[in-house]
């Protein structure tokens, strides 16, 4: 049952979901670095819930409104709303009385995004809300053929080649053996210990998240790659590079297994055909890496969420 996601200029990917009776449509963002799902609700007023699809329990057969309040901070802003039950529709799926955020308020980070809201995919433990994530409502549900989620992005700019494919794994979308590293612990999906071919980083940790965009770090270790790198900082943790001319891999070791990733995958190029290194600061000194979809991009990834490993190939 694979979900077709769009990529939007290789800066986020989003899918289509319904909710309720008769459906209601949501563009999302399937998001591996967060737990909850959220979609706007009908009394968001914030500048983000103008102009997009709100959902409204009073217009749905099968939806069940709470008053139990809800709270998600990401880095880039928060939200605040209502958690609802309503029977969730995605990627030839129906899973009733599944547990979901309506918006009230919403940060203005997210005006103007091609996406409405955000579909969680980490571990409940890692919740703040106390909701359960629709994929471990699935696997109470025995929806699932197996317990894993996989995922490929493409770089295919507004195409749908990208995918996420639940209870499965695509084997057409990638060749050689997937290589299986443990989770830190069931909450993200964290994994220990990430080694760069750049002297000096070693021993840090690495959530693997398909909602940031680059490959997130302290402002340390970013200026130490980036140097290796050729980058040059141009503030808020970002860096540009020179678009042409060549440049050394960067391979990153994540348990015993070394990934490696090309000058061409680690640089984008921004639509004023400036080119911005792949690798960006911003986080503090002991948060680990962010691997977002600089990385994803260039394999494809197995969410083992019984055996608690993620595979890649």
């Amino acid at each position: 049952h694979p979900e077709n996601l769009v990529d939007n200029n290789n800066m986020y990917y989003y899918g289509t979901i319904q909710l309720g009776t008769p459906p209601q449509s949501f563009k999302v963002n399937f998001d591996t670095g967060s737990v909850d799902l959220w979609v706007p609700g009908s009394q968001c007023t914030s500048n983000a819930c103008r102009s997009v699809a709100k959902y409204n329990a009073a217009r749905s057969s099968t939806g069940q409104l709470t008053r139990r309040p809800f709270r998600i901070r990401y880095v880039t802003g928060s939200m605040i709303g209502l958690i609802a039950r309503d029977t969730l529709r995605f990627g030839g799926f129906t899973v009733p009385q599944a547990e979901f955020g309506q918006s009230i308020q919403e940060a203005d980070f997210f005006v103007g995004q091609n996406f409405e809201g955000i579909f969680g995919l980490a571990f409940p433990s890692a919740s703040s809300s106390g909701m359960i994530p629709p994929v471990f409502k699935m696997l109470q549900q025995r929806l699932l053929d197996l317990p894993v989620f996989s995922v490929y992005l493409g770089s295919d700019n507004g195409r749908m080649d990208s995918e996420i494919l639940f209870g499965g794994i695509n084997t057409s979308k990638f060749s050689g053996a997937l290589q299986f590293i443990p989770l830190v612990e069931a909450a993200h999906w964290r994994v220990h210990p990430l080694a760069v071919n750049v002297l000096g980083i070693s021993e840090r940790t690495a959530i693997l998240d398909t909602g940031s965009t680059l490959i997130v770090m302290s402002d340390h270790d970013a200026a130490i790659v980036n140097q290796a790198l050729g980058g040059r900082a141009v503030g808020s943790g970002l860096y540009v590079v020179p678009c042409s001319g060549s440049g050394p891999d960067l391979v990153i070791r994540l348990g015993n297994r070394n990934f490696a990733l090309t000058r061409d995958q680690y640089i984008l190029q921004d639509t004023s055909g400036v080119c911005v290194s792949g690798l960006a600061g911003g986080l503090d000194a002991g948060s680990g890496w962010i691997l977002g979809d600089v990385f994803l991009r260039a394999y494809y990834i197995v969410h083992d969420v019984a055996g608690r490993r993620v595979g890649l190939a």
